[in-house]
């Protein structure tokens, strides 16, 4: 199934909910594997890395909503602490567990 996707994304398709449906229900490290050749065909090989700074101490000057520590992610008392996650299964129309 990963590599009929793979070949899928590699022709320029988009996947679908049972497509997105299907990446859930692969075995973590070989999503990994197709995720990582995917990159590499469209990346290259480099990587930009970086690293978490404490916004709460003052060390980062940036609020980015992706960021867990963000004020904007919403993870402090009462926030959801996964806002992207809760879109996504909501989207592919997850029940809760």
């Amino acid at each position: 199934m990963l590599r009929a996707l793979s070949e899928k994304v590699l022709a320029g398709e988009q996947l679908g909910r049972e497509d997105a449906r299907g990446l859930l229900e692969a075995a973590p490290f070989d999503l990994f594997a197709v995720a990582g050749r995917l990159r590499e065909h469209f990346r290259g090989r480099e990587a930009r890395l970086c690293s978490i700074v404490s916004v709460k101490t003052g060390g980062c000057s940036e609020d980015c909503a992706y960021c867990a520590q963000s004020r904007l992610a919403g993870g402090g008392p009462g926030g959801k602490s996964n806002r992207l996650g809760s879109r996504a299964l909501r989207w592919l129309k997850v029940p809760d567990r």
